[in-house]
């Protein structure tokens, strides 16, 4: 009776098991497919946790759009003109690529590119004014659920490499725009630069870059430091 029983016990210990693999290996698989992934990022008091549920394909080109290039030249400028409504003159550098970023946990479906890659520019207006672009590019259509939007006078703070912060303010809200043929958002802020902050940049190389979003904030990596040095140079020299 005591072997009947303990066969019993092991055959249905066995059951289960198979009955639990198979249903962990189905969820496996319908996860897989469906693509969705987890992101995790810090907010100021907690760490909120939010889902990914489309993963877009490794197809499309960093640089989506004319006006976006790498810097070959020193001084690479896009524009410089004559603005009749400022009446001003306006010099306008090109694009420079300042950093991309890929959370852990979605690496191993960005194998050729980033989740998140950010663009830069330095502009100039006569009578001292400057101003820094930074375009903001994160694949997928779900973006807008985990960052939110960027709001009027938001802080984005420079870490330079000797250790010191600076503070810019973003100029207007930056809701993003959903570009469905690249499946991607875009988000664009504007930064004015004043004369303290000018003088700070131009002679410190930077090392992070941390954002306020609507839904918490993130740090990225600058791997390109000397950015703000090389354009104001090409802006205070031309």
């Amino acid at each position: 009776m005591t072997i009947y029983f303990k066969n019993f016990i092991a055959i249905f210990i066995f059951l289960v098991s198979t009955v639990t693999l198979v249903a962990h290996s189905k969820t496996t698989t319908i996860a897989l497919a469906n693509k969705v992934t987890e992101l995790a990022f810090h907010k100021k008091t907690n760490e909120a946790k939010l889902v990914i549920d489309s993963i877009p394909s490794n197809k499309f080109s960093p640089y989506p759009h004319s006006d976006i290039k790498t810097i070959e030249s020193e001084c690479d400028f896009a524009e410089i003109s004559y603005d009749p409504f400022l009446e001003k003159s306006k010099k306008d550098l090109a694009y420079e690529k300042l950093f991309t970023y890929t959370p852990a946990s979605l690496k191993p479906y960005f194998k050729s590119s980033s989740f998140l890659t950010a663009h830069g520019k330095l502009t100039s207006l006569t009578g001292g004014y400057k101003y820094f672009t930074l375009l903001v590019e994160i694949e997928g259509n779900k973006a807008k659920n985990i960052y939110g939007n960027i709001k009027k006078g938001s802080m984005m703070n420079i870490g330079l490499i000797k250790g010191k912060n600076l503070t810019l303010h973003n100029a207007s809200e930056s809701r993003g725009q959903y570009d469905e043929s690249a499946n991607k958002y875009i988000y664009k802020m504007v930064y004015p630069i004043d004369h303290r902050q000018e003088k700070i940049l131009s002679k410190h190389p930077i090392d992070k870059i941390y954002i306020i979003w609507e839904s918490g904030f993130e740090s990225y990596e600058i791997y390109n430091v000397s950015f703000f040095q090389n354009q104001l140079q090409c802006l205070n020299n031309s």
